[in-house]
């Protein structure tokens, strides 16, 4: 019995063990599964956002769904929305749900007059927003959308604006127009055109006159138009007798790339960038459907910028510091302090234009045109290359002989035409960075259009000879050009300095973008102060777009008896800039993912400009009762330097004593107060209007000479070259009855034969 209890007993506890220990797996199971399960569900979130994301860009690379069609010469005021939202559950009704907003955010400034449009606002980028949903799990992923050359903001359009539609502008187009004029000291904006020299599909150059146009006020004028660079006639869009204004394109040049005798086109540069995932903590408590809390996260989104750019500088200098490393020889036992050791203490700190143009010139010296394999993109990088949009060229020797005889060569002289390297056909990107040799201390436009453009790369050249007695001598010389009268020589000579662009080409995807457009959409990686992001649902307040006066229409039908005259419009008056105030809402402090301290310069990789530990800061000149700083005297009111840390924003032991990492703020829930500018003037369109034909003015005695009629009055008339008299009691020019009188036969007098002067322009 016994034997049996204990039987029993043991039993009872290797049960009671059995049973607790598969609880136990039971319970760490389920809790295992639960955990797997949350797990997952944040990843398929995750996945979620991140399909939005890459829906936005397929659906952007053709259009903005949710804009309107841009229309030139139209006031299109309050029918442009801002931004579009859409719905979409990519892995079925029951797998979870990505809301996406597709958000526009315009350029600062209004663009140059394109399209009929004296005001005309251009996209800076488009910021995306994804939140995916699935079971308890959220994640919002940013990205950044961003395009060059830019397209109209008020549109649907992802095509840079030079490539929209060929109704306004061919692939790769230059405009070619009438400029303001200077004619008896005034200035001359609108003309009627005289003669169009060209046809499509010609090929011009500098040189070539394509248009003869009169100032309206001064129709015995001629003035001719040349384009200021190289290209085939693709469009004519002026016809003889049209008016038009300075600005207005004549016809459009189409400009094709020869890359080793294939063709290269050029393109718009589309792309995703900056695509990340905010923290639930920055976006808590925001609902990404209300603007306002949109711009609470792209504060955040810029925020993050600056520590991005300080980051990759750092980057470059541990990069550095590895390879000086790798050239070292080590004991086989090195502690990790040891090896630390080796490496700058303090590398993040730089200046803010050396962090922009150190990014910029990596990227651009890896950029390859989008698509492609890996394979191909490293073939790519040795195929790509700079050319110039002018061919290097010297003016005819008939012009160098004239130059010379005159002792004017010395025009000829300049910098980057000395240098034949600045025209080769294949600048190499190992190459060209050396020569045009931007500084990256300088700010990041400067350093922008120094790799972009070529100053003063070709010259045109006007020369009158003739009898200048009466004028002081000169020469004057700038950027622009050059202003020479020697009234010994009996000379005037107007040199226009003409700045060249360079193009991006890469032949082995057929691409090809100017300079200035690819370093633009670089910069906009990263870039926000030329932005401003939306505070309207719907643009009514700003962005307005504002158009000049339509151009002349096709003319009603001819009838007999008089003609239809043209009367030109005149521009508006755009309005002026609203002013927005932010209330309510509440501030909160974010740390920036910056790492490390410092109050120097680091030496950089491949340093185009020597680097330095040490730069100088100016400090802004203070008024009279401010205190300009620690070490200058209050109230002195002169120019002096103003104590400035030169660290990371205050991150350094001088600026900050206590350590403490600067903080950059995010305003959660404001709210937009909007005052209006003031009101716009619609612009006063042209119109035809009938003018009957003069062929029977009035008699009368002792007409004075009128302004308006087609043929002359009375036989006292005195002047009939620019219109009929009339009688005392006549409007000038208006009589119809009496057929006018011949014209007397003038008498031939003798006169002296005036000096015959020779005059001569080119272009090289």
């Amino acid at each position: 019995m016994k034997r049996k209890g204990s039987a029993i007993a043991t039993a009872i506890i290797l049960g009671t063990v059995f049973f607790i220990a598969v609880s136990a797996l039971l319970h760490y199971s389920s809790s295992e599964m639960r955990h797997i399960k949350a797990i997952s569900a944040v990843k398929k979130a995750e996945l979620l956002a991140l399909s939005g994301i890459d829906w936005a860009e397929s659906q952007l690379r053709v259009k903005r769904w949710y804009g309107t069609e841009f229309v030139p010469y139209k006031h299109n005021k309050g029918k442009h929305d801002s931004y579009g939202t859409q719905y979409l559950t990519p892995f079925g009704e029951d797998e979870g749900s990505v809301t996406i907003i597709c958000e526009d955010v315009a350029n600062k400034t209004p663009g140059y007059n394109m399209y009929g449009m004296q005001k005309i606002w251009f996209l800076h980028h488009i910021n995306v927003y994804a939140l995916g949903e699935y079971e308890n799990q959220k994640c919002l992923v940013y990205g950044r959308y961003i395009i060059s050359p830019e397209p109209i903001l008020n549109s649907t359009s992802t095509e840079g604006a030079g490539f929209e539609s060929p109704q306004y502008g061919a692939p790769g187009a230059v405009g070619v127009s009438a400029v303001k004029t200077m004619v008896n000291g005034k200035e001359v904006t609108n003309f009627v055109v005289k003669e169009i020299k060209v046809a499509e599909h010609d090929n011009v150059n500098i040189n070539t006159v394509v248009a003869i146009v009169n100032p309206i006020d001064d129709p015995d004028r001629n003035i001719e138009v040349r384009p200021t660079t190289f290209g085939t006639v693709a469009e004519i869009k002026a016809k003889k007798g049209q008016t038009c204004r300075a600005g207005d394109n004549l016809l459009i040049l189409s400009k094709s790339i020869d890359a080793g005798g294939t063709s290269v086109s050029m393109k718009t540069l589309k792309k995703m960038v900056r695509v990340t995932k905010i923290p639930p903590e920055i976006w808590k408590g925001l609902d990404i459907d209300l603007i306002n809390d949109r711009f609470a996260i792209s504060q955040y989104i810029s925020g993050i910028s600056d520590a991005y750019l300080q980051n990759f500088v750092a980057h470059a200098s541990l990069e550095k510091s590895l390879k000086n490393i790798g050239d070292e020889k080590f004991d086989n036992k090195l502690s990790a302090s040891e090896v630390l050791s080796k490496f700058p203490v303090n590398f993040t700190s730089t200046t803010r234009n050396r962090a922009e143009n150190t990014f910029i010139a990596y990227m651009i010296k890896n950029f390859t045109a989008p698509g492609g394999t890996w394979d191909r993109k490293e073939k790519a990088l040795d195929e790509t290359f700079l050319k110039l949009d002018h061919e290097r060229t010297d003016p005819p020797q008939e012009y160098l002989d004239w130059l010379d005889n005159l002792g004017l060569t010395q025009i000829l002289n300049t910098k980057p035409r000395l240098n034949s390297k600045f025209f080769d056909p294949k600048m190499k990107n190992d190459e060209f960075m050396n020569l045009l040799h931007p500084h990256l201390n300088q700010p990041s436009s400067e350093f922008i259009a120094n790799l972009s453009q070529l100053p003063d790369a070709s010259r045109f050249v006007n020369i009158q000879e003739g009898d200048f007695s009466d004028e002081s001598p000169s020469y004057v010389e700038n950027e622009n050009g050059i202003h020479i009268i020697d009234p010994d020589k009996g000379v005037k000579v107007d040199v226009q300095k003409i700045t060249k662009k360079y193009t991006f080409v890469d032949p082995e995807s057929n691409f090809a973008i100017e300079m200035t457009d690819l370093l633009s959409f670089i910069k906009k990686y990263y870039d926000d102060d030329g932005s401003l992001p939306p505070r309207e649902e719907t643009r009514t307040n700003e962005f307005i777009d504002w158009p000049l006066p339509a151009p002349a229409p096709e003319p009603p039908p001819p009838a007999p008896g008089g003609n239809w005259v043209w009367i030109d419009g005149k521009p508006g008056t755009p309005p002026g800039d609203p002013t927005y105030h932010h209330r309510g809402g509440t501030d909160e402090n974010i740390n920036p993912p910056t790492g490390g301290t410092g109050r120097y310069e680091p030496d950089m990789p491949d340093d185009l400009d020597g680097g330095s530990k040490d730069w100088e800061i100016e400090g802004s000149p203070y008024k009279d009762g401010e205190d300009g700083g620690e070490d200058s005297d209050k109230d002195s009111g002169e120019r002096e330097s103003v104590k400035i840390c030169n660290c990371n924003k205050g991150n350094c032991g001088i600026c900050n004593p206590s350590g403490e990492k600067e903080q950059f703020t995010i305003n959660k829930n404001t709210k937009w107060d909007v005052k209006p500018g003031t009101p716009g003037k619609d612009p006063e369109q042209g119109k035809y209007v009938w003018e009957p034909s003069r062929t029977d003015p009035s008699d009368g005695s002792d007409g004075s000479p009128g302004t308006e009629g087609n043929a002359d009055g009375g036989a006292d008339s005195t002047d009939d070259a620019t219109g009929g008299s009339g009688g005392t009691d006549s409007t000038p020019g208006s009589g119809i009855d009496t057929p006018p009188a011949p014209a007397p036969t003038p008498t031939p007098t003798p006169s002296t034969p005036a000096p015959s002067y020779r005059s001569g322009s080119f272009g090289f």
